[in-house]
This record gives structure tokens, C-alpha cells and sequence, in this order.
């Protein structure tokens, strides 16, 4: 189907790998619930997310952002809350742990249909397989 959550991430892939990575974990700068509470990560290691996704995924070397890019894209184009902090800067994530970002997720891996967030994780794999 082509409004398959699938068929779209591999067209974000091509063009616009970080909003891949972001829609893929199903990321989110804003709260979905009331009280839900943002989980603040170090630059660095979304930047490290980031890569290994984009690698995962057969992104070219050349065509993965680089750290300049993510935090402006992290901060004017999606709009996610940030600090810094003495290592570095910081960005508040809805909808996602760092178990979660630690995981493979292979667009292949997904599968189609509906774009559903909850689907996303079907898409994961585990190091060790």
C-alpha cells in the first residue's frame, strides 16, 4: 500500500534520513498524554542513535547529517526542548527510553500497512541475532 508506514520511512530515508529516524522511533517533542513525562538525553548519544540507524539502513556515509545538522534539525525544524548542560546539550524526548534508542530498528525489518506508531517496534532486532 503506498500509505504504508513502511513505504514511507524508506522515502524519508532517501531524502531526509534524521525525520527517518525520528517517525521510525516514533520520537516526539511534545507530550501525547497529560502529566506524561520527557526523558532528557545527552546530544551525543541521539547523535550515536542517529549514525547506527542511518547505517543500519544503508544510508551513504556521505549522506548521514552531521552534528551541526542534528542540532539544528533537532531544534528548529522539530521543534524539541533543550539544555545545556556542562557535557553538552541535552534534548527532552517524548515516547521513547534509551533501551528503546539502543535498539536496531531495520526499515526492512517493518512491516507494512497502516502508518501505527505501536508497529514500529516489530521492526527492532535484538544485537545478538
Amino acid at each position: 500500500a503506498e500509505g504504508s508506514r513502511k513505504q514511507l520511512l524508506k522515502s524519508l530515508l532517501e531524502s531526509q534520513p534524521m525525520l527517518a529516524w525520528i517517525r521510525s522511533y516514533s520520537l516526539r517533542s511534545e507530550p501525547d498524554a497529560k502529566k506524561e513525562v520527557g526523558l532528557w538525553f545527552s546530544s551525543a548519544f541521539l547523535y550515536e542513535s542517529l549514525v547506527q540507524f542511518c547505517r543500519d539502513n544503508n544510508v551513504e556515509e556521505g549522506r548521514i547529517p552531521t552534528k551541526q545538522r542534528f542540532g539544528r534539525t533537532m531544534w528548529d525544524k522539530c521543534n524539541f526542548v533543550r539544555k545545556r548542560k556542562p557535557d553538552g546539550m541535552w534534548y527532552q524526548i517524548f515516547g521513547i527510553t534509551e533501551p528503546d534508542l539502543k535498539e536496531h530498528l531495520l526499515i526492512d525489518g517493518l512491516q507494512g500497512g497502516e502508518e501505527d506508531p505501536a508497529e514500529g517496534l516489530t521492526g527492532f532486532i535484538k544485537d545478538d541475532d
